[in-house]
């Protein structure tokens, strides 16, 4: 697996539309690299740990709340 994806692998990956990816680079919500004005790729890991921090969603009573 490439460790840069392109704008499609990207959205595939958090399971949106390309254009909710340039949403997200305009607001500097995940981590991208810009090579020219046209060619940005965007860090597998980075986009990863996106993933993990921003959308997972934890079940009520999980992680040591009150019981």
């Amino acid at each position: 697996q490439p460790e840069l994806l392109t704008k499609a692998e990207c959205a595939a990956l958090l399971g949106v539309c390309q254009r909710t990816i340039d949403t997200m680079m305009r607001q500097r919500r995940i981590s991208f690299v810009r090579f020219s004005r046209r060619l940005v790729r965007f860090p597998r890991k980075e986009i990863l740990r996106h993933i993990e921090q921003s959308l997972t969603v934890r079940a009520r009573g999980s992680g040591g709340g009150q019981q």
